[in-house]
């Protein structure tokens, strides 16, 4: 009989890669304790997708989009996606 995965009953799975270190713990909200690398520094090259859940809220939609508007990340990297 195979697996799922088309391997053989007698497969053997390879070991898993060691976990990273965890991330680190934020007290009471106090971001300002994690080591963060200066804006000035920051080259950002990963694309970011924000999906925001929209019913029934236009005021609470218009604060949201003006708030990520104003965010510094590179808009070409930026995406919203607004779900109703």
């Amino acid at each position: 009989m195979t697996d799922p995965a088309g391997h053989g009953e007698g497969a053997v799975a390879a070991p898993a890669a060691p976990l990273a270190p965890g991330p680190a713990k934020v007290e009471g909200n106090d971001w300002k304790s994690l080591d963060t690398t200066p804006l000035e520094g920051f080259e950002p090259r990963l694309r970011a997708t924000v999906v925001v859940p929209y019913y029934q809220a236009p005021d609470a939609l218009a604060l949201t989009l003006a708030g990520l508007e104003r965010q510094s990340y590179p808009r070409h990297l930026f995406e919203v996606i607004v779900v109703d």
